[in-house]
């Protein structure tokens, strides 16, 4: 009598390597998809943070008289110009715009500050608890000094998007390359940041500004470069005022800039890096332009084309009353297309 025997049943090694390249193929397929959904979410979110600044600039204005200012400049809290208590030292640590925001809306330790109107009647300007009133508190290890009065402001509540931009103070870095990190007072501010984890970069327009944008400095270079303008070429925005993170360089249409190379957080350098021409923003035929790379200057990412077809006079900037938010986007490079800000034409 023949016994059956029972086979148990197996996928073949060409139907495991069919089944193995369906799943890759279609886990190719939807990759992509869900990568593009997670960048469309992070811009949709910064567009959020970047509303949500304008509503806590705006706030900031009606009690304060004006916006922030994001000159380039040593911080009022660490100016050794300044006759500080003894125990205090006095480092002359420069700030920058993108720095200059966070501390406005929150303060310098985020704990909110004092109501200069206050203050005011008590210190006397040009003293560093007086000028400004609401910036007291110094860097860890050089003492500090606290106004009398409460805190009572804080404009800005989003306090998990402000990080540091150096990892020794105990807070999380930022992404990318600073090439110059020589001075760590410049580095170790708070900085707004943006759901892809770059500083949303902050520029206070001039109300008396008269030509469109510039970058000459008054001396040195890097770090203490500040800007000096001649009255009756005075800018609307400055270039300067970020430079610590785009970089400044010399593109043919101005004799100084501070030469910062700025912080690297995408693959390239930044494309605002350089001024360009300010009476012909569109035109990037400039030699030093070209062997750069750079199609979108400074002048011509801010210019506003619409006011340009529109009059026969000066190029100005978009916002020329208010101010410009940079948000790098999803490349981490500030002055490409994928950039999200606070004006749309550029």
């Amino acid at each position: 009598m023949n016994k059956l025997v029972g086979r148990r049943s197996a996928f073949t090694l060409i139907e495991l390597l069919t089944v193995v390249g369906i799943i890759g193929l279609l886990v190719g397929i939807l990759l992509p998809s869900l990568s593009a959904a997670r960048t469309q979410a992070r811009k949709v979110k910064v567009k959020a943070q970047v509303s949500a600044v304008e509503k806590a600039l705006e706030m900031f204005k009606n009690d304060i008289g004006d916006y922030p200012e994001s000159a380039k400049r040593l911080d009022p809290t660490d100016d050794s110009s300044y006759t500080a208590p003894s125990h205090v030292t006095l480092n002359d640590t420069t700030l920058y715009g993108a720095q200059a925001l966070p501390r406005a809306l929150l303060g310098k330790d985020l704990k909110g500050y004092v109501d200069p109107k206050k203050a005011r009647k008590v210190f006397a300007r040009g003293d560093p608890l007086g000028d400004p009133p609401w910036f007291y508190e110094h860097p860890a290890g050089a003492g500090a000094y606290e106004s009398p009065f409460p805190r009572e402001n804080k404009y800005f509540n989003e306090s998990h998007s402000i990080w540091r931009t150096a990892s020794g103070l105990g807070e999380e870095a930022l992404k990318g390359i600073r090439p110059s990190s020589s001075i760590t007072e410049d580095n170790d501010q708070y900085v707004m940041i943006d759901a892809f984890d770059y500083p949303i970069l902050y520029y206070k327009a001039n109300p008396r500004g008269t030509i469109l944008c510039d970058d000459t400095v008054q001396d040195g270079s890097g770090a203490k470069a500040f800007p000096i303008y001649d009255p009756e070429n005075i800018p609307y925005y400055n270039l300067l005022d970020n430079d610590v993170f785009t970089g400044s360089m010399g593109s043919g249409f101005t004799s100084n800039t501070s030469n910062e190379p700025g912080w690297r957080f995408g693959i390239d350098m930044h494309q605002i890096r350089m001024l360009g021409n300010v009476e012909e923003p569109d035109n990037v035929l400039d030699t030093a332009l070209v062997d750069a790379g750079i199609i979108m200057p400074f002048a011509r990412y801010i210019h506003d084309h619409k006011s340009e077809q529109a009059s026969a006079g000066p190029v100005k900037p978009v916002n020329p009353d208010t101010y410009l938010l940079i948000s790098a986007g999803p490349d981490g490079i500030y002055g490409t297309n994928d950039d999200i800000n606070n004006f749309q034409e550029r």
